[in-house]
């Protein structure tokens, strides 16, 4: 392990920021830090590499939540994507890394048995699954978010709300709210936002590792929530489902392989989605869907097509070679000046 002395001094560090238990200081700073108290310390100790956090290459970790900067004052021109990029494959672990931090970061702040006696001042659950079921229609689930690791900043001057609304008003049954906050910029609140000003149901889109995420989601009026089983076991994605179903909230399954294909079967009660993005390499192929829902075509109930949908013709193809109808569109969306046209382009086409 490199020069790490504790309790004592912190010596020199790569990187711009070094984040403790109790302070942020730049890297470079020979100043001396107080010994940390143990039992502030989530885990193991991380040297941070980019702002607000990273992976130092001896893959320790440092409580860098306790210290966490706004959200408001994030630098949109030096993102940290654009490190994690610099080693794609490791995305994902980087990811559920810095979520399992997180979690026992809003653990600590609000219990779980403190959380559950606030459920019941929850938004009211609306029906997300029903609402997808039936056959030969295509359905949108259009996506709300800012940015994400293999696109970057995608809406610059970002209002959830009026992203909401123009999805809204252009025909879109269902949202979906990017709420993941360090790679993809988003907030549990955005979701409790736009229940509070419209009736529609919205899928959590997170990367769900512990129950108490489910009720805290619910908690901000989540009517379904994201299992990526790339991101978690068979076990542990079953226990996700539970809690879910106590609270009365829908389940969508990402895959994004056969084996995960074949696990997925056994979720007879959630929505399936296929994933075209790789998680590890960020590649997209619309043939994962293709190849994948042979797989899947037994599944009783609705499979949704993620990533990698830009036009009408990419529709029509997943459509007549995939026999799936439910799409979830974000950045092809965002990204278009006119975002209401694109949607109805989108849901109107000739079968």
């Amino acid at each position: 392990m490199s020069s790490w002395s504790l309790p004592g001094a912190w010596r020199e560090r790569s990187g711009p920021f070094i984040h403790t238990a109790n302070a942020v200081m730049p890297a470079g700073s020979r100043a001396a830090m107080p010994a940390l108290p143990v039992a502030r310390i989530v885990g193991r100790l991380q040297l941070v590499t980019s702002w607000p956090v990273g992976i130092d290459p001896t893959g320790i970790y440092i409580d860098f939540l306790a210290q966490r900067r706004e959200r408001s004052s994030f630098n949109d021109t030096a993102p940290r994507w654009k490190k994690t990029m610099s080693n794609p494959e490791n995305v994902l672990d980087k990811i559920v890394a810095t979520k399992r931090i997180e979690i026992e970061q809003a653990r600590a702040a609000r219990p779980l048995a403190e959380l559950r006696r606030e459920l019941p001042d929850a938004p009211p659950v609306r029906d997300f699954f029903t609402a997808l079921a039936g056959e030969g229609q295509i359905k949108l689930i259009a996506e709300v978010k800012k940015a994400s690791p293999s696109a970057g900043i995608i809406v610059k001057n970002f209002n959830h709300l009026d992203i909401a609304k123009l999805y809204i008003e252009n025909g879109a049954p269902f949202l979906s709210v990017l709420t993941e906050e360090d790679f993809f910029l988003g907030k549990l609140d955005h979701i409790k936002n736009i229940k509070s000003n419209y009736k529609i149901p919205i899928l959590c889109k997170d990367f769900f590792i512990d129950t108490y995420q489910v009720a805290l989601a619910k908690s901000f009026g989540a009517d379904c929530i994201l299992i990526i089983l790339s991101a978690v076991d068979k076990v542990l994605a079953k226990d996700l489902c539970q809690a879910a179903n106590d609270l009365n909230i829908s389940t969508l399954i990402e895959v994004h392989s056969e084996k995960e294909a074949e696990i997925a079967l056994s979720f007879k009660d959630s929505l399936i989605g296929i994933n075209n993005r790789n998680l590890n390499t960020l590649e997209v192929s619309l043939n994962t869907s293709v190849k994948l829902s042979k797989i899947l075509n037994s599944h009783q109930n609705p499979l949704i097509c993620e990533s990698g949908i830009h036009s009408t013709d990419n529709i029509k193809f997943i459509i007549d070679n995939a026999g799936i109808y439910n799409f979830l569109i974000g950045e092809s969306l965002l990204k278009n000046q006119d975002i209401g046209s694109k949607l109805k382009q989108f849901t109107q086409i000739s079968l």
